[in-house]
């Protein structure tokens, strides 16, 4: 064998072998209530209609997520304390009209969309935890 080639493969080899994915560890004693509070959120707006006006705006804001009645409130829809998990990914709503939403150690992530066939417009949220 040639000296590149064989290296190129040992290189492609370890490289293969080497790489995981780290997993995330979920402290057990942490109350899921601790997921209700205050977030600094990035919030990035778009819109486009089906003239194809668009626009992008993005903002730096506080979003506060209350606790009532073991559920976490996030724009009207609720999330049971006991559903929560550290990177699942929650879907509320309908095709047109929906939200996701993940949790991870100390960050929210919210991506909302409001729509039809004519445009819509949606929202990211990317927050860490204030309080």
């Amino acid at each position: 064998m040639k000296p590149l080639p064989t290296t190129v493969f040992l290189a492609l080899l370890v490289t293969s072998v080497s790489c995981r994915k780290d997993k995330i560890i979920i402290p057990e004693e942490a109350p899921k209530s601790a997921y209700a509070g205050t977030y600094d959120c990035t919030v990035h707006h778009h819109y486009s209609d089906l003239t194809g006006v668009s626009s992008d705006t993005t903002e730096q804001k506080n979003l506060t997520l209350p606790f009532v009645d073991d559920s976490v409130q996030i724009f009207g829809a609720r999330l049971h304390e006991d559903d929560i998990v550290f990177g699942e990914t929650y879907f509320f709503g309908y095709s047109y009209h929906h939200m996701n939403v993940r949790f991870e150690q100390d960050s929210i992530f919210i991506y909302t969309f409001n729509g039809g066939l004519g445009g819509g417009n949606s929202v990211r949220f990317k927050g860490r935890k204030l309080d």
